[in-house]
């Protein structure tokens, strides 16, 4: 793999941490390296075993769909523990 590869690869997953809203220690435990491995891939620098793992995190990271954030956000009128009539 190419430095510009490498480069590539680091974009890539960079893109995806901040979809994710995770900081890069977060990606760092998860792909099980060092932070400063990461680091060093942005400067087209990584071992064959840290292609590998930023790779597959990518594959198992996909991004983010747009229903994903819409869930409900607390509670409504109904939910307040009262009966609802006044």
């Amino acid at each position: 793999m190419t430095a510009r590869e490498i480069l590539a690869l680091h974009a890539a997953l960079e893109a995806r941490r901040r979809e994710l809203h995770l900081c890069r220690w977060q990606v760092a435990v998860q792909l099980q390296i060092d932070p400063r491995t990461l680091w060093r891939m942005s400067y087209g620098l990584a071992s064959p075993y840290t292609r590998r793992a930023a790779e597959a995190w990518l594959r198992r990271h996909t991004s983010p769909s747009p229903t994903t954030h819409e869930t409900k956000q607390g509670g409504n009128d109904h939910d307040s523990g009262g009966s609802g009539d006044g």
